[in-house]
């Protein structure tokens, strides 16, 4: 009887190193695992921090006229006219040939009128305002009124 206690010991320690052995190697494959997560972790996080920068500028002006999308960086000078050499021509004899021109100044957009003969102005939350020569705040959702010409501007 003592042979089989002597046996049964003998193979519970051979199990206990057996348990021992897989979980060293369990825990060796888990560790692999985990660096090879945290790589993807790093590699994510890395594409995705280099999405937000370039999402954060490609921010554009978006300028919307009779359906058609006129995009510009936010850094452009924008120029709005009957003449052929702008940025946006609309052909409407009530338009100046450079009738306004919206550029970026600071943090702010601003639109100017160019001495047009009939005035720029802004519709903002229905509301109407003349754009001044020296320049004029204009927000994403503002309407600009050119003539009979209703313009959308956003910024997206």
């Amino acid at each position: 009887m003592s042979t089989i206690f002597m046996a049964a010991g003998i193979v519970g320690s051979i199990i206990a190193i057996f348990l021992i052995i897989w979980k060293i190697i369990d825990s060796s494959k888990k560790e692999k695992r985990r660096e090879e997560s945290m790589k993807k972790r790093t590699a994510l996080d890395e594409a995705l921090k280099n999405t937000a920068f370039s999402e954060k500028h490609e921010k554009a002006m978006v300028i919307t006229y009779n359906g058609q999308e006129f995009r510009f960086s936010l850094d452009s000078k924008v120029t709005i006219g009957r003449g052929n050499d702008n940025d946006i021509v609309l052909s409407d004899g009530r338009v100046s040939r450079l009738h306004c021109v919206i550029r970026s100044v600071k943090n702010d957009i601003i639109i100017s009128d160019n001495n047009s003969r009939n005035g720029t102005m802004i519709i903002h939350n229905d509301i109407q305002i003349v754009v001044e020569k020296t320049g004029t705040k204009i927000v994403s959702g503002d309407r600009i009124a050119l003539g009979k010409n209703l313009l959308l501007f956003t910024v997206r």
